[in-house]
């Protein structure tokens, strides 16, 4: 269940190579389901990706996935919401191999879908096959922090054609905002923004249980975005458009019928989720 755009992205890559992905479908919660991969998998299989929360919203038993991989010598990539992280369990403890995501939640606007950075976390096994340039923070002879290419080996300016680091592109603008606005939360901060997402996420799930022409497709557990599901769902979303109001992401076009994504963040009060509701009412008696 990751997100059906990062896999067409994954099937561009790869188109030309002799690679076979093979998807696993999903169960009541919302997520993997993990007999479907315990069957599908094999010592053929090379990786298993996988996204949590994933594109629905909905947390995976990542302990399990990692484990069925391990049993069949397969590497784990987890696709991640970093703003989770502050919460949620982090995937190191959980033995997985390669982590990424988007960071546009760290400090970023909507800006019409860009521009944004993504991350990537590796173990250190796997730091030298990484793409990109790599900054190492180190003292100089005064003892002041300082910072400076490691790993100089993978460069151009060594490794020529061969470098890791010629697939890169520029996106240090948004790295520095994501850095400022982290530092200015601090630890505690990032932890109650995270917290304060999770709450009013739940809040406005038991706000929409009281909408009888709303129902909820799946019942796993989540952090900050979940799915829900109203009959004709455009002429929904575009009713509360008119009032100026985005009810989420209407996903038919991924093939879930009648079914939207919505999320909350720091941005949103319980005000505006009240607001929501009664406009929601109004409309629909």
């Amino acid at each position: 269940l990751i997100h059906p755009e990062y896999e067409m992205t994954l099937r561009t890559y790869l188109s030309g190579f002799d690679f076979k992905i093979k998807k696993v479908g999903f169960t009541e919660n919302g997520t993997l389901n993990l007999k479907e991969l315990e069957n599908l998998i094999n010592k053929d299989a090379s990786l298993i990706a996988f996204q949590s929360p994933n594109f629905l919203g909905y947390i995976e038993d990542i302990e399990k996935i990692v484990c069925l991989a391990k049993d069949a010598g397969a590497l784990t990539v987890m696709i991640t919401n970093p703003l989770g992280l502050a919460i949620l369990k982090e995937p190191a403890k959980f033995g997985v191999d390669i982590v990424c995501g988007e960071g546009n939640v760290l400090g970023g606007d909507l800006n019409f879908g860009g521009s944004c950075f993504g991350f990537l976390a590796t173990k250190m096994e796997f730091v030298r096959q990484m793409p990109g340039r790599l900054i190492g923070r180190t003292v100089d002879l005064d003892k002041n922090t300082s910072f400076c290419l490691t790993l100089q080996a993978r460069e151009q300016h060594i490794r020529r054609e061969k470098a890791t680091s010629n697939i890169c592109s520029n996106s240090s603008f948004n790295a520095i905002r994501a850095a400022i606005y982290l530092s200015l939360l601090g630890k505690d901060g990032f932890y109650k923004v995270a917290l304060y997402s999770l709450n009013l996420a739940h809040y406005l799930y038991e706000r929409l249980k009281e909408i009888k022409y709303i129902s909820f497709p799946f019942s796993g557990y989540f952090f900050n975005e979940f799915t829900y599901k109203i009959n004709d769902s455009k002429r929904f979303f575009y009713k509360l458009y008119k009032k100026k109001i985005i009810a989420g992401l209407l996903l038919n076009k991924f093939n879930f019928s009648d079914c939207i994504l919505i999320s909350c963040t720091e941005k949103k009060t319980k005000e505006d989720i009240d607001n929501f509701i009664l406009t929601i009412k109004e409309i629909y008696g």
